[in-house]
């Protein structure tokens, strides 16, 4: 804005102090605002022109002030006279700071407030509902509740302006507010005249739940969303809130609007938070809509029950969430909503560090040289009651041949001296070698399946060994740690070659941090009044930059402005002009470093994880190992037996 001087130099406070204005501050419909000079922290608005309806209302406000009303807003504190003694405007307290919708706007955000994270937003939030609180608590009625008329400070403190549009009541007279903002007045003041309308705080509390709902959804208008009705009906949205269309609402689907993609759900924050904005914007609510007071509670409540995400300290959600929810959407829609802050551990022992990390997981040793015996040549010696039951067997078998001998030539004698005798008793010494030779051969059988089955666990424990010991996890694992120690190393140049190509795409970031820098919110466009303007933003369509064909297709109802905006945004790229010498934007900068940040953490946890993981693995093979040794010395030693059994 060009800085300018007035014309005019002779103005006098109430007491008849003479006010020197210096530069233009701002300049508006109803008059221009100015700073004081020699008076610090002080403007002054002198309006174009003035009735007598509007000087009393200054003079009134003037009477009301307080500390407390001039805390939270730029209240008037004495009127101004011209050099005929006309009230001509009033002095008042300067507002520093920006518009709220550039703070609840991701990408104004990062460029006009630096390191704000979420619970700066629901702070912020909060201060407006003390703000609104106090106004109410003094009798008055704020009226024209938008965005435009609150200012929000570094630190989160706010201010509301343009207070002469307040409805103003002392004494038994009442100063209406005559102006509003469609997109934050209440369903039963739409479509309706406001000239002659008394206001009230129950309709100050809608246009309020409005402000707290696009600071805590990223500017997104509660009742902007996706009109279900077949064909191509545009939904306003002064028309929308008419009929109660609460697109984030738990009736969205029977008002036929449903919230656009990528949005969050209402009950993300809280569901007494999503109560109240339920509350809020329900027909059923219509006169008893949350007042600042419950707004206030429930924010702080939800700010003290946060935790912060360990990659980014700019993101907080709560604890009900596995993981961040905001890396994840950041993730997904490629954007940044929150300037990168990353928590620093300073002295902190428990700072990660590579080379003791590293030389922890290589000074785990594998200890894995133990092999399973050759069973065929290592056969354990069998034990002394094998060997006397070996023993046993044959002197058992050498008794029965000794006696079949004597009995064979006992037959041979009768048989020469006693004639027939020989056949019965030739009968008897077959019957008893039959005999024992089948006692021998059961033996043996028995002995053969023995064998069989102890083989067959002992090729089982040697699949086992081969598979569940085996050292190829704990050598794969190792590999996969050596290669996450290389990425950890080489994140510094990676981050200079990405750095690199940001510098060698200098000329379209620079047009894009260009672009970004026009508003369709505080832009004069074609056909595109304040309702399209949120409609836009909804759809998180907020700048210059973000006008294209593909974004516009998806807006409902944009189809006839898709070359108004186009044409817009023509209008002001030929005006840009690029400098070599000008740095890479700040959201770039924030996008790589919070790339960075998230490879280095990821990196990290999964070295601190892989040694524990690589002592487990080690310790499960070692365990294996040793049951399976067991068994196998088991099988050694049947086999052992049973080839002693055979032996003998």
């Amino acid at each position: 804005m060009v800085m300018t001087k007035t014309t005019v130099s002779k103005y006098t406070d109430s007491n008849g102090n003479m006010i020197k204005i210096g530069k233009v501050i701002g300049k508006g419909g109803e008059g221009t605002v100015y700073e004081v000079l020699g008076k610090p922290g002080a403007v002054v608005k002198i309006y174009h022109k003035i009735d007598e309806e509007r000087s009393k209302k200054i003079t009134c406000m003037t009477n009301l002030k307080n500390e407390r009303l001039l805390k939270y807003t730029a209240w008037p504190t004495e009127t101004v006279k011209d050099e005929n003694g006309k009230v001509i405007g009033f002095l008042m307290p300067a507002a520093n700071g920006k518009e709220v919708h550039i703070l609840y706007s991701p990408k104004n955000r990062l460029n006009e407030f630096d390191h704000v994270s979420l619970p700066f937003l629901i702070h912020t939030a909060a201060n407006i509902a003390r703000a609104f609180a106090v106004v109410h608590d003094h009798g008055q009625v704020i009226g024209d509740v938008n965005h435009g008329n609150i200012v929000v400070a570094k630190d989160g403190t706010i201010k509301l302006i343009d207070c002469d549009s307040f409805q103003i009541g002392r004494d038994g007279h009442l100063f209406l507010c005559k102006v509003g903002v469609g997109t934050h007045q209440p369903p039963e003041l739409q479509a309706k005249s406001l000239s002659h309308t008394i206001r009230t705080t129950n309709h100050d509390y809608f246009g309020l739940a409005i402000i707290i709902f696009q600071l805590l959804f990223m500017g997104r208008h509660p009742f902007s969303g996706q009109y279900t009705v077949t064909g191509n009906i545009e939904m306003p949205i002064e028309k929308a809130i008419e009929q109660y269309r609460f697109a984030y609402g738990k009736n969205a689907n029977q008002r036929q609007i449903k919230q656009p993609p990528g949005t969050l759900p209402l009950d993300f924050y809280s569901k007494e938070l999503a109560d109240l904005f339920e509350k809020a914007f329900s027909q059923s609510s219509t006169n008893n809509r949350p007042n600042a007071v419950e707004w206030i509670a429930a924010l702080e409540k939800v700010n003290k029950e946060f935790i912060r995400c360990p990659i980014n300290q700019a993101h907080t959600y709560d604890r009900a969430h596995d993981q961040c929810p905001w890396c994840d959407y950041e993730a997904k829609t490629g954007l940044v909503l929150f300037s990168f802050i990353v928590k620093t551990n300073g002295d902190n022992d428990n700072a990660f560090q590579m080379d003791l990390m590293w030389k922890r997981i290589s000074n785990i040793p594998p200890f894995f040289n133990q092999e399973l015996p050759d069973p065929y040549k290592n056969f354990y010696t069998p034990v002394e009651e094998i060997l006397k039951a070996g023993r046993k067997f044959k002197r058992i078998k050498r008794i029965r041949i000794l006696e079949a001998i004597m009995i064979g030539i006992t037959s041979i004698l009768l048989t020469f001296y006693g004639g027939m005798g020989f056949y019965p008793l030739g009968g008897i010494i077959v019957s008893f070698l039959v005999g024992t030779r089948k006692i021998k051969t059961v033996h043996l059988n028995e002995i053969q399946k023995r064998y069989e089955t102890i083989n067959q666990k002992w090729e089982s424990v040697l699949m086992r060994w081969k598979k569940e010991a085996s050292t190829d996890q704990f050598y794969t694992k190792l590999n996969e740690l050596k290669e996450y120690k290389s990425k950890y190393e080489e994140i510094p140049y990676v981050r200079a070659k990405k750095l690199k190509q940001l510098e060698s795409d200098q000329r379209s970031h620079q047009l894009n941090e260009y672009l970004d820098k026009f508003t369709i919110q505080s832009s004069n466009i074609d056909h595109i009044g304040p309702s399209r303007k949120a409609v836009l933003q909804s759809y998180g369509i907020e700048t210059a930059k973000d006008i294209s064909k593909q974004s516009l297709v998806r807006a409902p109802g944009f189809g006839p402005f898709i070359n108004d905006l186009i044409e817009w945004r023509k209008s002001i790229e030929k005006h840009f002009s690029f400098d070599p010498k000008k740095g890479i934007p700040k959201s770039d900068l924030y996008a790589l470093e919070k790339e960075m940040h998230a490879l280095k953490c990821d990196l990290e946890k999964k070295l601190t994880e892989g040694e524990a993981e690589l002592n487990h693995i080690k310790t499960n093979i070692l365990t294996c190992k040793e049951n399976l040794k067991k068994e196998a010395d088991e099988c050694l030693q049947i086999l052992g037996q049973l080839k002693a059994y055979v032996q003998s």
